[in-house]
């Protein structure tokens, strides 16, 4: 080999360790990507948000809670959007006070293009981040020590106080046996629900009768309507 090519080798070489050095410096500046939670709840009011207010004013029975969670497995396969956002608040004794939250995320859907992922897949990663989690909680707080009164006037306060029924589209599950106002009236001062959807799950309880029970849902029915709540309806435990 003549000095010629001995030197545009050389020159070859060079270039090829210089420009392999400035890439390995490029890939050690770039961090791994990390792919954004689904289920985080960004800042601001959501234009979707299902509120679940647990009252746990009398202990749950091993089938009640069981056929809750049946409930919210079914609320969410028929009836939650992707991106809505799900909190879940305990009523009753808690360590953290008489109100606390347990569950806040976005409802990443389960549903995917199976040209572009793997239904399996990501029906397991919903599984995992948002409906076990709601399921655990659920079950933590409806097993928590009850507590010596209802009060479920004075939560919906604290949550209209707090901004937690703010937002475009609002829902409220209130699942509560709605002890709080015994066999008389409901005297509470109106608190701004306009715009909530209220659903109330009614928790019976053995010793409530059938004129009780309905002597309670047209009561709260007619305070709830009275504070504005946009709609109210009734179902069983």
């Amino acid at each position: 080999m003549n000095r010629r090519a001995k030197n545009i080798l050389g020159l070859a070489l060079m270039a090829g360790s210089v420009l392999a050095l400035v890439g390995m410096n490029l890939l050690a500046g770039i961090e791994p990507r990390q792919e954004s939670d689904p289920t985080e709840v960004p800042e601001g009011a959501p234009a979707r948000h299902l509120v679940i207010l647990l009252d746990v004013t009398d202990p749950y029975s091993a089938d009640q809670i069981a056929a809750l969670a049946r409930r919210l497995q079914d609320l969410e396969r028929r009836d939650l959007a992707v991106g809505e956002v799900v909190s879940l608040w305990g009523l009753g004794r808690f360590p953290g006070g008489e109100l606390v939250r347990v569950f806040h995320k976005r409802f990443p859907g389960r549903a995917a293009d199976a040209l572009r992922a793997n239904p399996e897949l990501v029906s397991a990663r919903c599984d995992s981040a948002f409906s076990v989690p709601l399921e655990r909680a659920t079950q933590v707080v409806a097993s928590s020590p009850s507590a010596p009164i209802t009060q479920i006037h004075a939560a919906l306060r604290e949550l209209v106080d707090v901004g937690a029924l703010d937002g475009g589209r609002v829902r409220l599950f209130l699942i509560s046996d709605l002890g709080e106002t015994g066999g008389g009236h409901v005297r509470f001062p109106t608190i701004d629900l306009r715009g909530v959807t209220l659903e109330v799950v009614e928790v019976a309880r053995p010793r409530s009768m059938f004129t009780q029970r309905a002597n309670r849902r047209a009561l709260w029915r007619g305070y709830l309507a009275r504070c504005g709540a946009a709609s109210v309806s009734f179902q069983r435990l």
